[in-house]
């Protein structure tokens, strides 16, 4: 299972590579389904990147919440988390956050802010200051709140999809810095072998 599972990632980096994002997000979902019984939040962020740069939104943000889930689990079970994991955490809210700001419903909008705010505090407590996924999510929390518009209040699809289309070129990649600060990334992983 765990061949089968790097093969899936290992085509799905391949795909993304390419420009098949639909092709990867296929691979990935079949490692998820391999991977259930071990629960790795890679892969669920993973997923997340992929449907978020498919702008399918609301599928992003359920994985970012089962990402979460996992390494509050994990945190909770094992207890503190490794850097890696940390790292990973952050990852997972700011992504959580991308979703929840390009959201129909207008409470979920609302708390991307908080999301993105749990982010960069995760990131600057356990990663550190100057550590490239701390400084990518610094600048999206700067974007978000100085240039970027003011989440929409109406609770409409348009609006929501206008907003969408303004925040998403003006984010940085975190997903992509995060990879490439994970120096003792193992090509295994998805999120540690392919930047997005």
């Amino acid at each position: 299972t765990s061949l089968r599972a790097n093969t899936f990632n290992c085509l799905a980096a391949l795909e993304k590579r390419q420009g098949n994002l639909e092709e990867a997000l296929k691979y990935l979902l079949q490692v998820l389904q391999l991977e259930s019984a071990h629960r790795h939040p890679n892969t669920n962020i993973n997923i997340a990147s992929l449907f978020l740069q498919l702008q399918r939104h609301s599928e992003a943000l359920q994985h970012a919440k089962k990402s979460l889930r996992v390494l509050r689990d994990r945190e909770m079970s094992e207890g503190p988390l490794t850097v890696k994991d940390k790292q990973l955490m952050a990852v997972a809210y700011h992504y959580l956050a991308l979703a929840q700001a390009a959201s129909d419903d207008a409470e979920t909008r609302a708390s991307s802010q908080a999301s993105l705010d749990d982010a960069l505090e995760v990131a600057t407590t356990s990663l550190g200051e100057d550590h490239p996924v701390t400084k990518a999510i610094r600048e999206t929390s700067l974007a978000r709140q100085s240039s970027l518009p003011e989440i929409p209040v109406r609770n409409d699809k348009a609006s929501a999809l206008r907003h969408t289309k303004q925040i998403m070129p003006a984010l940085p990649d975190v997903h992509q810095a995060a990879t490439r600060a994970s120096a003792s990334a193992s090509a295994s992983n998805f999120a540690d072998a392919f930047p997005s």
